[in-house]
This record gives C-alpha cells, structure tokens and sequence, in this order.
C-alpha cells in the first residue's frame, strides 16, 4: 500500500511581512475581449495582423500618399496591393485620417485612391494637390477627353490605348497641337505615368508607340473641373488674344498665373480628388 502525503498550504501569520506581500501580489486583470473590440480600426487590425500583413500595410499607404493611385491591371505588385486596400479599406482610412485623408476604391473600375477630407466649401486651402501648368493641363484635359469618349462608346475595356495621332487631334480642337514639342510631351505623360493614369510603350516619335490609359484618369478631373477649365481657357483667350501662342509667351511674366489647378469645381462626393502630392517641393 502506498502512502501519499496531502499536499498543505503553509501558513503565514497574519500582519506579518510575508503577509503583506502576499498580499500585494494581486495579478493584474487581463483586458477585457469587450475592451480589445473598442479599439481604433487600425490598432485593432495592427495588433492581429501577420508580419506579411503589416508589410502590405505598410507599402500600400506608402504608395497612396506617393502617387494617389494604385490601379489593379497595372503590374502584379499593383494588383497586390489593390487587393489589400479592397479588404482593409476601412484600416487605412483610419490611419490616413489624422492626415486629412482616406482610402477609396472603385471595384467596379478596378482602383484604388487617396481621397481629400478637406471640404472647399468651408473656405479650408487644399493641402498636398499637385498644381499643372498650362501645358500640363491641357494634356491632362484631352487625355481625359479620349478616355471617357472610349468608355461612352461602349468598350468594356478599363485600360484604353490611344496613339499620339489620337492625342494630338484632340489638342488640334483646342489649337494647341503645337503648344507641346516631343521633349515636353515626353516630360509630361511621365509625370501622369507617376501618379498611375497612364503607361506607355515604345518612344514617342515611332509608329508603335503607344499610351495606355487607366480608369484612374477619370477621378484626376471631373466634367465640373473640365467645364471650369474651358471657360476659363476661352477666357483667357479673348484677353489675351486669339491664339494659345500669345497666352505662352506671356508665360513668364507671373509662373502663378500660369498655373491650373484641376481641382477648381470639384464638388462630386466621390470625385474630390486631383492629384496628391506630399512633397510639395519635390
């Protein structure tokens, strides 16, 4: 027969010193799941997230505050990233709001945006909007002519090719075919291909070349701002005279007055956006 000893808890006399530590050694009480669950949606999502999760969240707000745009067909890292942004809207959009900012994205098109706060209307400046010049507007303007003529005529297609013979017809409307040489057009769509509405193939100049248009180019200006934009073009012409040519060589009188800012007449809920530009300098 075996004998087992019952285990006794040793007693500590009462107002002793073991007793006061006894005492005070209370474990803490755990955070309640209620309490964990009224959390930001950022640190909720931060404090769960896998490392790869992290990284992605990372990048993607990176890549918002950098070009505005992150389009799904652009590149396999793009579409990557669309997809974290399309599962993870609504974290981003609370990290991004001590910014003034907040994730958007169209499903149906296929994107992803940064999308101002900031509300015109009360009289607030527009911080981080990328200001074009004259040049630079009046492409942007007949780029987005091109794209939301192609998707008015039915293609089911959300990246639209167009040929610099397309482009320059357009400009040919507004008599501005030969305002922009091949060195500045060539300046330019890399500037757009920066913030995601477009990519080209082949070299300007060359049968073959090509520009890829992203549904993203229909968010850079609205038919509000385009509207604004004509008006004052035309505008500008009876004052200054009738061709493009005399409103450019007075160019370098005033830089400022010489700058468009798309963002004029934007008063769309879910078109507030033109271009971000966080470094403002660059």
């Amino acid at each position: 027969m075996i004998q087992v000893e019952n285990a006794t808890e040793e007693k500590i006399p009462a107002g002793s010193e073991d007793a006061e530590k006894t005492l005070n050694q209370v474990p803490p009480v755990p955070a309640s799941r209620d309490s964990a669950d009224d959390d930001p949606p950022f640190q909720r999502f931060y404090r769960d997230a896998s490392l790869s999760d992290r990284e992605d969240f990372q990048r993607a707000c990176r890549r918002l505050l950098k070009t505005t745009f992150v389009v799904r067909d652009r590149d396999p890292d793009s579409k990557r990233l669309y997809f974290f942004l399309s599962r993870h809207q609504e974290e981003v959009s609370d990290y991004l709001l001590p910014l003034g900012f907040e994730a958007y994205v169209d499903r149906d098109m296929g994107f992803a945006m940064l999308r101002s706060l900031e509300d015109p209307s009360l009289g607030k400046p527009r911080t981080g909007h990328l200001y074009l010049r004259k040049q630079e507007s009046i492409v942007l303007c007949c780029l987005w002519v091109l794209y939301a003529d192609r998707m008015k005529s039915g293609t089911l297609r959300k990246t639209v090719p167009v040929t610099m013979g397309d482009l320059r017809f357009e400009l040919e409307k507004y008599g501005a075919r030969d305002l922009v040489d091949k060195t500045a057009m060539a300046s330019i769509l890399a500037l757009f291909a920066r913030f995601s509405l477009l990519d080209t193939t082949g070299k300007i100049g060359e049968e073959d070349f090509t520009i890829h248009l992203y549904p993203s180019m229909l968010f850079a200006l609205d038919s509000e701002a385009f509207r604004a934009f004509v008006d004052t073009t035309a505008e500008r012409m009876k004052e200054e005279g009738d061709t493009w040519e005399n409103t450019e060589a007075d160019a370098g009188d005033d830089d400022e007055d010489e700058e468009e800012d798309l963002a004029d007449g934007l008063s769309d809920e879910d078109k507030n956006l033109t271009l971000q530009e966080v470094e403002e300098n660059e």
